[in-house]
């Protein structure tokens, strides 16, 4: 079993992401790995998953990706690339169930693209833009709802935000009171900085919306990193 950190960079045919530029993930791929190498710790391991696809269904891609290495036995930690690793962080062994660390107080409305049967419940409704799956820690059984959910893929933004919201609030089972997933709000661990405004000195991890404003949020990253990450220590 290998504690491994993922993490995407595809190709994106008919790429469409607003004021995103495709060759920004490049740059934010080296300081996103230089920081999670230096304080993500019990780290063995670092996967950049790679390919072509769409805009959206490349998180369908991701999804099995993921799953083949939780089956293998090891615990993965998801982190999109437009975020860094700015302090000592314990994740891997530290939790017992799939954790999601930030609640975003409302979904996305998804009306007209997908049934709301399906979304409408899933508050409160957390960030998947870190994801952690300890090894084990996932039934089969949910597993298979959520591949299903997979398999009939709407091609729209942001799908994959159901997908994992779904797991994380099903875990627990139907007598569980919503509620107490707020328990597991942890800014800190996944501050949202969505392009102005300071980052508070505790934050152990930021995400800096890059899909707002590539240019923005690469400059920002610049930023942070010249500040608490040096280069010379990154492997």
């Amino acid at each position: 079993m290998s504690n491994i950190l993922v993490s995407a960079n595809y190709v994106v045919k008919g790429f469409r992401f607003g004021a995103t530029q495709q060759s920004d993930y490049d740059i934010m791929l080296e300081m996103w790995k230089c920081s999670f190498q230096k304080n993500l710790q019990h780290l063995d391991d670092i996967i950049i998953f790679t390919g072509e696809g769409g805009t959206y269904n490349i998180y369908r891609d991701i999804y099995w990706k993921i799953r083949d290495l939780y089956i293998q036995g090891h615990n993965v930690l998801w982190a999109d690339l437009d975020m860094l690793c700015l302090g000592p962080t314990e994740i891997f062994g530290q939790y017992g169930n799939f954790m999601m660390f930030f609640n975003n107080d409302t979904h996305l409305d998804y009306s007209g693209t997908v049934p709301q049967r399906i979304w409408g419940s899933l508050l409160p409704w957390f960030m998947a833009n870190l994801r952690y799956y300890p090894s084990g820690s996932i039934e089969d059984w949910l597993w298979k709802e959520c591949d299903s959910l997979v398999k009939n893929w709407v091609d729209t933004w942001a799908y994959e935000c159901i997908v994992h919201n779904y797991m994380f609030h099903s875990q627990f089972g139907s007598g569980f009171q919503k509620e107490n997933l707020l328990r597991y709000h942890n800014p800190s661990m996944n501050f949202q900085w969505e392009g102005e405004g300071s980052i508070p000195e505790d934050s152990k991890i930021v995400h800096f919306h890059c899909t707002r404003s590539s240019a923005r949020s690469v400059g920002k990253m610049q930023q942070m990193f010249n500040r608490y990450i040096m280069k010379g220590e990154c492997l």
